[in-house]
């Protein structure tokens, strides 16, 4: 039996106002949505020549405003000096000419607004690029990002924030600053006077267990020349109202207001793809096509069981890595071990003997500000997820954290596993002793539910090796510490295999012939789904992951040869060259005739 839940005022929490300013007959738009950027952290390009920044504004977001004047340009900077010969433009694309242009001869920090040489009609269905350029003989870190990665559904951060240096651009947007902060002044007499816009209306956690209750975010602007009070707001569930209320606030021009809104998820039948839909009523208001908002939610009764890949970046140069690694040894202590898969990448502070490329493509995730260690992902989930913090001033969002005490990551850990799994992944693996050959199989199975957070899945296997000896770790002094959960390297592609589904299950297979070097008792895989998108570090989310190894395959061989006699002893640098006999420092490898290798260090 459906039920109506009718919510009052009381259930809806008002959230935040901003505001800001306009001129006579005219209106502000840009994807900064109004916003300035922390000073101390403006972008920058090193070195001497010409810089641009720009960003580009969407057909859709110009669409009501075809025909109109752009009169002027406001560029937004986080320094004042250091740069020469300052300029705004417009243009129809990043390489284009330019439509019009605007000298700001006298630059300050905050907005600097000024007038087109001429101005320019805003055309129909055409993207406009925004920007300016400048000299400088060093890095001046005078560009200003800030804003909302997402702008009214336009999703304007793929191409909020470009940046050029002597002609050639670079897309920073995935970097999740926000946008460059230029905005433009639109003039026209038909503006209307009263606009209020539903701009945004977003579930946090769209997959919700069928009978619980979830939050609905909308924030509403004020997109016109009037103040605006006394509006009216409706949330309904598949057109059953769930809520209804008045706010009295003013808003001035672009000034906003956000909401929350409980909403229970028995209102529909359990399934997939429900719509919440958000409508604001406004007397007078002359622009009523940008009143309404849409969110979809989808229900479930059952999950699997979730095990959070960690990944984390640490090297023998790393002096604070044994601080981590003592960290994540206590929480597994605590009971993480169970419900963790566990990666070492070693990279982040340097490089070192055991760095392999896959180590290095994944610095990709710590932004363009540099790496540092230690440092970790959870389900390569954006820190904002599970509570974390960036690891460097100035950093935007991105999926790696610092790691610091048991105390700091244990929240995070506990957040980033409350995430339910709609996908399981099941490592099986089979070991020839006498050829070294692993054979791995993997299976999965997935819930329809599954598709609404990941359109094409991808199945990522790393190989990794457990207990090897270090040779320089610094941070400790003890001869004896050995790496674990060392990536070795990938089966699949090092982003994943792409993976189809058939009546919810699919399986893949892989093999390779382990190097002699590697102590195949030690060696097993990390499999794990994932999604795949090259534009933004933040939605690439490990859905579920699962470790199998050939010490399980061949349960208790070790314990049987602890006495054996080597069939074969030879000996090896600490570089992997082979030699004759030891010499000096060197890696002794010992052959078992069950094909069990043990390592241990050889000096003469």
């Amino acid at each position: 039996m459906r039920k109506h839940i009718f919510l009052t005022m009381a259930a809806c929490v008002l959230l935040a106002l901003m505001g800001g300013t306009a001129h006579a007959a005219s209106v502000i738009e840009g994807l900064c949505d109004g916003q300035l950027g922390d000073p101390a952290k403006g972008k920058s390009k090193p070195g001497s020549g010409t810089i641009s920044a720009a960003t580009i504004f969407p057909k859709e977001m110009l669409a009501p405003y075809s025909g109109m004047k752009i009169t002027r340009i406001r560029v937004g900077l986080a320094l004042g000096y250091g740069l020469t010969d300052l300029r705004g433009w417009v243009r129809t694309a990043l390489d284009a000419d330019n439509l019009a242009t605007a000298a700001i001869t006298a630059p300050q920090v905050g907005w600097n607004e000024v007038a087109f040489d001429t101005p320019v009609t805003i055309p129909a269905e055409t993207d406009l690029v925004f920007g300016y350029s400048f000299e400088q003989t060093k890095s001046c870190k005078c560009i200003s990002v800030a804003g909302p990665d997402e702008l009214e559904g336009f999703a304007p951060a793929a191409d909020g924030f470009w940046l050029c240096k002597n002609g050639a651009w670079e897309n920073r947007s995935a970097d999740n600053f926000g946008s460059v902060c230029v905005e433009v002044v639109i003039e026209d007499e038909s503006l209307p006077q009263k606009d209020l816009a539903v701009v945004a209306a977003t579930i946090a956690r769209p997959q919700v267990r069928y009978g619980d209750t979830f939050q609905v975010d909308f924030t509403v602007r004020n997109k016109a020349m009037e103040p605006v009070s006394g509006a009216s707001y409706t949330v309904s569930v598949e057109g059953h109202e769930v809520a209804r209320f008045t706010s009295d606030t003013s808003l001035s021009h672009r000034q906003q207001e956000s909401f929350s809104c409980q909403v229970n998820s028995d209102l529909v039948p359990l399934g997939l793809n429900h719509t919440v839909t958000v409508e604001a009523a406004l007397e007078g208001d002359e622009r009523t096509g940008n009143n309404t908002a849409t969110a979809l939610f989808s229900t479930y009764e059952t999950s699997y069981e979730h095990k959070l890949l960690i990944e984390e970046f640490s090297t023998e140069e790393c002096p604070n890595c044994p601080r981590a690694i003592e960290t994540f040894a206590t929480l597994m202590e605590e009971g993480f071990e169970e419900k963790t898969v566990s990666v070492v990448h070693h990279v982040g502070f340097y490089t070192d003997w055991l760095t392999v490329d896959d180590d290095v493509a994944y610095t990709w995730f710590y932004g363009i500000d540099g790496t540092f260690a230690p440092a970790a992902m959870y389900d390569r989930r954006p820190f904002t997820d599970y509570g974390g913090s960036n690891g460097s001033s100035g950093m935007g969002v991105v999926p790696v954290t610092q790691v610091a005490y048991p105390d700091n990551v244990r929240p995070q850990l506990e957040a980033a596993l409350a995430f339910p799994a709609f996908v399981s992944v099941a490592p099986t693996l089979s070991y020839n002793a006498d050829t070294r050959q692993m054979d791995v199989t993997v299976r999965m199975e997935k819930q329809d539910i599954f598709d609404t957070q990941c359109a094409e899945p991808r199945l990522t296997v790393f190989v990794v090796e457990d207990s090897i000896l270090h040779h320089h770790q610094a941070g400790y002094s003890s001869s004896t510490f050995h790496h674990r959960h060392v990536n070795r390297g990938h089966l699949s592609d090092v982003w994943g295999d792409p993976v189809t589904f058939t009546d919810g299950t699919a399986e893949r297979t892989y093999s390779i012939t382990l190097p002699e070097l590697w102590n195949a008792h030690h060696v097993g895989v990390v499999a794990f789904v994932n999604n795949r998108d090259e534009d933004n570090r933040n939605n690439n989310i490990v859905f579920n992951a699962a470790h199998a190894t050939v010490k399980d395959f061949e349960l208790g061989v070790e314990d049987a040869v602890q006495d054996a006699r080597p069939v074969s002893v030879s000996y090896y640098t600490v570089d992997g060259v082979r030699t004759g006999a030891p010499k000096g420092l060197s890696i002794r490898v010992a052959r078992y005739a069950d094909g069990t290798i043990r390592t241990d260090k050889a000096v003469r």
